[in-house]
């Protein structure tokens, strides 16, 4: 045991080594046009290279010969995706809605609350239906199929980001907010907060369709940069929001509670980092900057989710004890 134990820890030693040298390594710097070039060269080539597989598996009589087989299959999965992508989230919505006004005093904020995460489930499968009929068609070559792959787990972090801004950052007046913010600064917070998931999403595809290995460090820092860039001012802008949240129970001369102390603490967190992370990258370090902006973002949906999580067991234990 002794022996095994004494390998662990040096394994664990390495491990850290290799993840702060990584973290500290200077990366080609993002702002030099020298590495513009290749950028766009590395871009070229990836479109070129899913296009060109494309193309392919359409000439081919084996492709076409299973499309023809399978066009039923095909089309009603084209036909399903479609809709729930184009439709899904905005039916969902209002189904959500209707559950607001119909529903009982007491059960109307649990069902609404259940009932909106089809907002999520809904479109995510219409993108499942979409990769699927893509990859039955026989159309995706090799690089394509690693893309297609990745669509549903892309489309969930859209979708996801979209129903989080919803619940944090309401539309309608008579819902709770974790945030006590007018109707304005709420658009704005679902603007940010969605957006994020945006950047997030971006930079999942950017992975898989343009990964270090295959494009380079100085390509990949100049595709990386623009959306630390993006990620950090958005970053910047939901701080500043939180923190109208504590000046507006400042100003009612509440005290400061347990809560509002945690957001003000993430909402300087937060920007101190919106303003760092682009700072690290375009100084050139750019897995520094890709540590600190994306988790940090993850951290506080992941708080507005805790905060979520608390009024729906508070609405069940009211909803159970009448």
């Amino acid at each position: 045991y002794r022996r095994a134990d004494g390998l662990i820890r040096e394994i664990d030693s390495v491990v850290r080594d290799r993840q702060a040298q990584e973290l500290l390594r200077d990366w080609p710097l993002p702002v030099n046009p020298a590495n513009w070039a290749e950028a766009a060269g590395a871009l070229s080539e990836a479109t070129l290279l899913l296009w060109s597989e494309g193309q392919e598996g359409w000439q081919s009589n084996e492709v076409q010969d299973g499309i023809r087989e399978n066009l039923p299959v095909l089309l009603g999965l084209l036909a399903v995706g479609l809709l729930l992508i184009a439709r899904g989230r905005a039916l969902m919505e209002g189904l959500t809605q209707r559950m607001q006004d119909q529903a009982s005093a007491r059960g109307r904020k649990v069902w609404s609350l259940l009932v909106s995460l089809g907002q999520i489930a809904a479109p995510v499968a219409g993108v499942v239906a979409l990769a699927h009929a893509i990859t039955l068609s026989g159309l995706a070559g090799p690089r394509t199929a690693v893309v297609v792959e990745a669509l549903p787990a892309i489309g969930f972090i859209l979708y996801a980001a979209g129903w989080l801004a919803g619940r944090l950052f309401p539309k309608d007046p008579h819902q709770s907010a974790p945030l006590r913010l007018p109707a304005e600064r709420l658009r704005e917070g679902r603007f940010h907060t969605a957006a994020f998931g945006v950047v997030i999403a971006i930079d999942a595809l950017r992975l898989v369709a343009l990964p270090p290995a295959r494009v380079g460090e100085a390509a990949t820092s100049v595709f990386v940069f623009p959306l630390i860039v993006v990620a950090g001012l958005l970053l910047c802008r939901i701080g500043q929001l939180m923190l109208a949240h504590l000046r507006s129970y400042t100003a009612g001369d509440e005290p400061t509670s347990y809560r509002n102390g945690l957001i003000g603490l993430l909402a300087r967190g937060a920007i101190l980092i919106g303003v760092v992370g682009p700072l690290l990258a375009a100084a050139g370090y750019v897995a520094a900057a890709t540590a600190l902006v994306y988790p940090a973002g993850v951290t506080l949906g992941l708080v507005g989710l805790l905060f979520i999580l608390q009024t729906l067991v508070i609405d069940l234990y009211g909803l159970a004890t009448r």
